[in-house]
């Protein structure tokens, strides 16, 4: 997720002054070792097979001046990748950990934003995560480097070790539809509440209506689907990190708070789209997969790795009906939407997804957004005379900018 979301691209420059020590300091690296060490004994026995320690992993050190230097974790050839001084990181269960000053390969450090799956380093097939402290999110000792670093470790361990088909991922041809909002507002309140209830029969309960409610939405529009493809991924991936910390002090999302984020009312959504669209389906699958675990469903994990997403491994545990659908449904609309405000809240989604860019500004964007509009897949960028044409055309703030009005206004040749 953060790499669709990195801000700045790396700068391929290399910034050797700093000596081991300094680096070490610099950096905190010892502290950010061993909160490291710490999460990736927390996570090994979260999902069958997964171990991080089992990862050769690479972290780029960076700076204002571009690469500094390195740390390789669990690397069978770090003594390759360049001058080598041990770290001494106390009571650590790394096979190794190693400063890597003057790597012998800097290019492939230096050039990765964020982080990279897969990376050929000394021969040996790497992950890789920059380190810097101007970047908030990617300083060695904020709490939420070490699940970061786990998630997106997990996401590498994934297409290893995952079987079954390719994800949908058609996030732009999304049902953002009222009826589909309406739902999955329904769903997250029945998620809700099967993962805070105590009681075994009321947990069954929410559970089956939050099952019944998603078949339900699947019937009315294929274009669900997406939704438990990316809930195999992304929620499996955010489960380990809820699973992994015990309490907020080793994480944003820990074992106390699946449901934190399915409770984000309407009016903290930022971008409809965004969080519809991709965004809820972390919180959804993460949920599903702890559900399943309150629910003993032992097999879950395998079920998932096999092919199976999240939420179709739950219906089949609760054995439930197609023929029970409407009636679930039904009951969950009168206990968990009484007043019936669930209708005019889809209605507002509706009206704000439609003037919303497309997720990750892949689409169409609107006027007032348009001067600072950059689209990744096709490297728009609107600004000056073209935007004065575009106003000139008649396109007002809120509008959609059609691809004739680009064409006409030299944006698109």
């Amino acid at each position: 997720v953060l790499a669709l979301i990195a801000a700045a691209c790396s700068d391929s420059n290399v910034d050797y002054s700093l000596s081991p020590d300094e680096l070490v300091t610099t950096y905190d690296i010892v502290d950010g070792l061993i909160m490291i060490d710490d999460a990736y004994t927390r996570a090994q026995s979260v999902w069958p097979g997964f171990d991080p320690n089992v990862e050769p992993v690479v972290l780029a050190l960076k700076g204002k001046d571009g690469l500094r230097g390195a740390i390789a974790i669990n690397h069978p050839k770090s003594g390759e990748l360049g001058t080598v001084t041990p770290i001494d990181v106390p009571g650590a269960s790394f096979t190794s950990a190693d400063l890597i000053t003057e790597p012998g390969d800097s290019e492939p450090l230096a050039d990765v934003v964020a982080f990279e799956f897969n990376v050929e380093l000394a021969g040996v097939d790497s992950f890789v995560m920059e380190v810097d402290p101007s970047k908030d999110a990617f300083s060695l000792t904020n709490i939420e480097y070490p699940s970061t670093l786990v998630h997106e470790m997990f996401h590498r361990w994934q297409n290893a070790n995952f079987t079954g088909g390719a994800p949908n991922q058609d996030v732009a041809g999304y049902a953002y539809t009222s009826d589909n909002f309406a739902l999955a507002m329904l769903e997250d309140r029945a998620l809700v509440e099967a993962l805070t209830t105590d009681d075994d029969d009321e947990r069954q309960k929410f559970a089956r209506w939050f099952a019944a409610i998603r078949l339900q939405r699947r019937v009315n529009d294929q274009r669900v689907l997406l939704d438990g493809d990316q809930e195999r991924i992304e929620g499996t991936a955010r489960f380990i990190e809820h699973a992994m910390n015990a309490n907020p002090d080793q994480g944003k999302y820990h074992s106390g708070n699946f449901d934190a984020d399915l409770r984000l009312p309407l009016s903290e959504i930022e971008l409809v789209k965004d969080y519809y669209g991709f965004g809820r389906f972390y919180a959804t699958g993460a949920g599903v997969m702890e559900l399943l675990q309150r629910l003993s469903v032992a097999d879950a994990p395998a079920q998932v790795g096999g092919g199976e997403v999240p939420v179709s491994v739950l219906i089949n545990a609760l054995s439930l009906e197609f023929s029970e659908v409407e009636a679930l449904v039904a009951e969950a609309k009168a206990s968990l939407d009484p007043s019936g405000d669930i209708e005019a809240l889809a209605a507002e989604a509706v009206a704000r997804s439609e003037s919303e860019p497309g997720v990750f500004g892949s689409e169409a964007t609107p006027i007032a957004e348009a001067e600072d509009f950059v689209d990744d897949a096709d490297g728009l960028i609107i600004e000056g005379e073209q935007l004065e044409c575009i106003e000139d055309a008649g396109v007002a703030d809120g509008d959609e900018i059609s691809e004739e009005i680009l064409r006409d206004c030299g944006v698109l040749e």
